[in-house]
């Protein structure tokens, strides 16, 4: 991941630099940060494996829970995101960030790495042009994919 991210609690998180390398057709022409970093965001919630016993606490099985998301979530985040138009992509994307934040805290969910991550993109995009709107789509999408392929749930 060349270096380009912020470690925070052996996590990291997207920042405004790597956001605008993401969302920038010049600067990632063949898309390898969009989909290496929505990979790796994928993997951020997607479930965890159980340890080597194959046997989890209570207490461990809830505290991942809050930093999961499921595949059903993600989904309904995309299809907002999908059916705004270019038109008003700006506004609309402020009232996704608004909508996405209101659920995200009524979930208790608390991976605070990915909500970061994407609030970082948001704002990013909504600074771009329609171009930087359309690599959001697709890194939304590729995040759901990857997602599912690391054992996103229903």
């Amino acid at each position: 991941m060349n270096g380009e991210y912020v470690k925070q609690n052996d996590r990291f998180i997207i920042n405004e630099e790597l956001a605008d390398k993401i969302l920038d057709d010049k600067k990632d022409p063949d898309g390898q940060l969009l989909f290496e970093y929505s990979k790796s965001l994928a993997k951020l919630i997607a479930p965890k494996k159980d340890s080597k016993n194959g046997e989890k606490s209570k207490k461990d099985k809830k505290e991942n829970e809050k930093k999961e998301l499921s595949s059903t979530q993600l989904r309904k985040y995309f299809s907002f995101v999908k059916r705004i138009s270019t038109e008003n992509y700006k506004y609309e994307l402020k009232r996704f960030m608004a909508v996405f934040l209101y659920s995200i805290k009524k979930k208790g969910f608390s991976n605070k790495e990915f909500v970061d991550s994407i609030k970082t993109l948001v704002l990013k995009v909504s600074e771009k042009d329609e171009e930087a709107f359309k690599r959001f789509k697709d890194f939304f999408e590729a995040l759901i994919a990857y997602h599912k392929y690391y054992g996103g749930k229903e």
